[in-house]
C-alpha cells in the first residue's frame, strides 16, 4: 500500500521505500545498514556521493548491495532494485529461514 500511496509530492527512492515497507517485517537488519551506512571507513570511500545521492539513501543502499550479492548473487537475474528489495524483505522476515550472521557480516565489511 505505500508504494502505491507514493505517488504525489516528491518521489521516494528505492532505498527509501525499502527502508520504510521492510521495517514492518523486523528493523534490525534494515538498522545494521544504517549503522554501516555512518561508518567512517565506508564514509571515506563514497565520499564523493552528492548530497541529492545521500539524502536519497544511495549510501544505504550501496550497504544493501554489498550484502546481496555477496550473500545471494545466484538469484540475481537483471533487475537489481526487485532483487535487493526481495533479500532485504527475506533477511528481515522473522518466518522465513534467512542466517544472517550479523557480527560476522560487519567484520567482513
Amino acid at each position: 500500500m505505500f508504494k502505491r500511496l507514493n505517488t504525489g509530492g516528491e518521489k521516494l527512492s528505492e532505498q527509501e521505500i525499502r527502508n520504510s515497507t521492510i521495517r514492518i517485517l523486523d528493523a534490525k537488519f534494515n538498522e545494521f545498514i544504517v549503522r554501516l551506512s555512518k561508518d567512517e571507513n565506508f564514509g571515506i570511500c563514497t565520499s564523493t556521493l552528492t548530497e541529492e545521492k545521500l539524502s536519497e539513501k544511495y549510501n544505504e543502499e550501496l550497504v544493501l548491495r554489498f550484502f546481496a550479492f555477496k550473500n545471494n548473487k545466484k538469484n540475481y537475474k537483471h533487475d537489481v532494485s526487485d532483487f535487493m528489495t526481495k533479500y532485504m524483505e527475506e533477511v528481515s522476515d522473522p518466518i522465513k529461514d534467512v542466517t544472517f550472521d550479523y557480527a560476522t557480516e560487519e567484520a567482513i565489511f
